[in-house]
């Protein structure tokens, strides 16, 4: 949570918006508890995840403001990546599918 504090100060008033619609989408207990134990690793990966997460979706806002292809651009990087992937197994299947999600959930607007 600490991260998460400082790192809101250090960026300011852009994180906000961000920060509390990412809190409210995923709280951090839900990443951190497994089987009813928290585990402080778990803990601390999930509030590392959550600080870059929100950091990653404040400079994309802020940069898509000068920049309105960026976002398509991120996406049509992704999947040139994935393309390359041969042959497609299982796994990278799983992979290409988890990659896009991820950068669809970082890349998409604010909705203040």
């Amino acid at each position: 949570m600490n991260i998460v504090i400082a790192l809101c100060q250090a960026l300011g008033k852009l994180l906000v918006p961000c920060v509390f619609q990412y809190w409210h989408e995923t709280p951090w207990r839900m990443i951190a508890v497994n089987d009813e134990k928290t585990d402080t690793v778990e803990v601390a990966e999930g509030a590392r995840k959550l600080a870059i997460d929100i950091a990653i979706r404040a400079l994309i806002e802020h940069a898509s403001a000068t920049d309105p292809d960026l976002r398509h651009r991120i996406l049509q990087t992704i999947e040139t990546y994935i393309t390359g992937l041969e042959p497609q197994s299982e796994l990278e299947n799983d992979f290409a599918e988890r990659a896009r999600a991820n950068a669809q959930s970082l890349i998409r607007p604010a909705s203040y």
